[in-house]
């Protein structure tokens, strides 16, 4: 992939605020394009300079209308804004689904109605597939979601397919792991918990985990997740009408994971963390008890993006940036 394949485009991210937005639009502002960040609330946003042309929106994204500005001329729209809290999704259905479904429907509604054809990369979840006793897990894998913020996710991978197989976009989705590293603050609270491990570990509190610590997770960097988008979008003429996973293709128990972040802590900063092991809520969703690796190897064919950053270098880059 070449950096040139975004050069004159004129690019939208919505959700720019979010962990992955902000991250991507910093690594897109070093080309020359247009970026409009769109955001429900400006005042989240962070100043980012660079070559790139840089204009900041804020929306409500629930109405029809704010497409028929926002993606004039619009070449690739990183389709990241969402309502990410799967405990609150769970709570209220219909409010998610007009948080994180019908935002979607209503801008591919307006690309058939006014003729425009973007490219759309669209952020989707691994948690899709449910669980599953595949491992690691590959697509085409049958997708049994089991909480109302999966199945929105996946309801929204339908509405894209349909909406690209009569050629009203062009669309990829992606299928995320577990992302963490250095960055803004994720969006709810049952998100990132890599990175609030590291946080805790910082302040020197304990690191708790729920029963034995034995289930795996696939931990992927943020600069790997941001790499996943822009190829994408670049190689979209094979990427096209597709999903995809996206990880590091390799599995740690939080035992493993949160041994890391408490002796990464340690040597930068002196400070002891404790690992404690604690009796799980009663309403712990079942979702929280998955084993799950990502095979990539489809996206890696497809595209040649491959993960870069192996989970203990990760945490140690996290950490450097937080404590500095």
């Amino acid at each position: 992939m070449s950096r040139r394949d975004f050069e004159k485009q004129k690019i939208l991210i919505t959700g720019a605020s979010g962990f992955i937005g902000h991250a991507l639009a910093t690594s897109l502002s070093s080309i020359d394009c247009s970026i409009t960040r769109s955001s429900r609330n400006n005042n989240k946003l962070l100043s980012l300079t660079g070559t790139a042309k840089i204009t900041d929106t804020e929306v409500d994204y629930s109405d029809p209308k704010v497409w028929h500005k926002l993606i004039d001329g619009v070449d690739t729209i990183f389709y990241l804004g969402a309502q990410t809290s799967a405990s609150d999704a769970n709570l209220s259905p219909s409010r998610d689904y007009r948080n994180n479904v019908l935002p979607l429907l209503n801008l591919l509604e307006h690309c058939r109605d006014s003729g425009l054809k973007p490219t759309i990369v669209f952020a989707s979840t691994a948690t899709v597939v449910g669980l599953t006793e595949q491992m690691p897990v590959a697509e085409g894998i049958y997708e049994n979601p089991i909480t109302v913020y999966d199945i929105h996710k996946l309801c929204c991978e339908k509405y894209l397919s349909y909406y690209a197989q009569n050629h009203h976009v062009r669309y990829c989705s992606l299928r995320l792991a577990n992302v963490y590293g250095p960055g803004t603050a994720t969006g709810s609270a049952d998100r990132g918990i890599l990175n609030m491990m590291i946080s805790r570990a910082i302040q020197s509190e304990s690191l708790s985990i729920f029963g034995d610590g034995k289930q795996v997770r696939d931990y992927t960097y943020i600069t790997d997740v941001v790499r996943a988008f822009e190829a994408a979008a670049a190689y979209i003429d094979k990427t096209n009408g597709q999903y995809f996973n996206i990880g590091s293709g390799q599995g740690h128990n939080f035992i493993e994971a949160f041994s890391a972040v408490a002796e990464c802590v340690r040597l930068k900063t002196g400070q002891n963390a404790e690992i404690e092991h604690v009796a799980a809520p009663a309403d712990l969703a079942s979702i929280e008890t998955r084993n799950y690796v990502a095979d990539t190897a489809n996206f890696s064919a497809t595209t040649g993006w491959s993960a870069q950053v192996d989970l203990r270098s990760g945490i140690q880059k996290t950490v450097e940036q937080l404590v500095g």
